[in-house]
């Protein structure tokens, strides 16, 4: 559900173990707001090896702490940082050439993991697009769901709706959410938010 960066890193990643999985994608393109980034996170990659640059996952992980003033999961976030590495290189893998590591700060006080794509993350989408149709995948834009279909608890498919308002049932062993976040839903982040949070009435 979803055929962003996420939705289509999670097909890509589907039909590399045989899966042939069905993305649904609300709008009439691919990619969202995906296609915008000119770069990602790489912590440890080949090419920061080959540019003699040594930052540590904890360097990154002390910085990114305190950044947020430790509000936020430690452990999640050094998943998210460790990981970085074999998403880097798995891209590069796949064509994915770097125009160099960005850096707001002075070579000597940077980090230096910011990898810059040749083509932007528009480039990344446009490989994943590729990879998941030639491995079998379908990809349906202008199509959204609506609800997840359970069984005994437990998600077993998806209802759709494609851009002529019929509605396709969709049954699946696995359904991955890849939506988004929920910074516009006003219910939510009072239920699932601790922050601080202003609610705007419109003026």
């Amino acid at each position: 559900m979803g055929g962003g960066l996420a939705g289509l890193a999670a097909a890509n990643a589907a039909v590399k173990k045989g899966v042939k999985p069905i993305v649904l994608e609300k709008e009439a393109f691919l990619g969202g707001a995906g296609l915008f980034p000119e770069g990602s996170l790489g912590v440890g990659t080949r090419y920061q090896k080959e540019h003699g640059i040594k930052t540590t996952v904890q360097q990154v992980l002390d910085a990114a702490l305190q950044f947020h003033h430790y509000r936020c999961d430690p452990a999640v976030l050094r998943v998210l940082i460790e990981e970085s590495r074999q998403t880097i290189d798995e891209i590069q893998d796949m064509g994915i050439e770097f125009r160099g590591i960005r850096t707001m700060y002075d070579k000597h006080e940077s980090l230096m993991t910011w990898h810059l794509f040749v083509g932007g993350a528009a480039k990344v989408i446009e490989l994943f697009v590729k990879s998941i149709r030639q491995g079998g995948g379908e990809l349906r834009t202008q199509t959204s769901a609506q609800r997840l279909i359970m069984n005994n608890g437990k998600v077993t498919g998806v209802e759709a709706r494609d851009a002529k308002g019929n509605t396709i049932i969709l049954h699946a062993k696995k359904v991955i959410i890849a939506t988004g976040g929920f910074i516009q839903n006003e219910g939510m982040l009072r239920d699932y938010y601790s922050g601080s949070v202003m609610y705007g009435t419109g003026n």
